[in-house]
């Protein structure tokens, strides 16, 4: 259950994943309805809890993390071993290198 601000990124994270509800902050009556359904679907809710972990493990664990670091490392590493010291890489069309 997550009670945040509609159009967030915890919003779409959360409903993406399939792993809970978000209801706004300032609605006690969406919170509570949410609730209820949950208590009331127990399936809905174990399903929710396994999306939940299965997200975190994908996602948010040490290990996806760490992979997650070791990849960008190496695009980074790739991308700089195509212009060698001194030699400054083109510019993008944004302006950004």
């Amino acid at each position: 259950m997550a009670s945040v601000d509609p159009g967030t990124e915890v919003q779409r994270t959360v409903e993406a994943a399939g792993a809970g509800l978000a209801v706004p902050p300032d609605d006690p009556e969406a919170f509570t309805g949410a609730v209820g359904a949950l208590v009331d679907d127990p399936v809905r809710r174990r399903a929710m809890g396994a999306a939940g972990r299965s997200f975190v493990e994908g996602w948010a664990s040490p290990e996806a993390v760490a992979l997650a670091y070791e990849q960008l490392f190496d695009r980074l590493i790739a991308e700089r071993s195509r212009y060698p010291v001194g030699i400054r890489r083109p510019r993008s069309s944004s302006g950004r290198r």
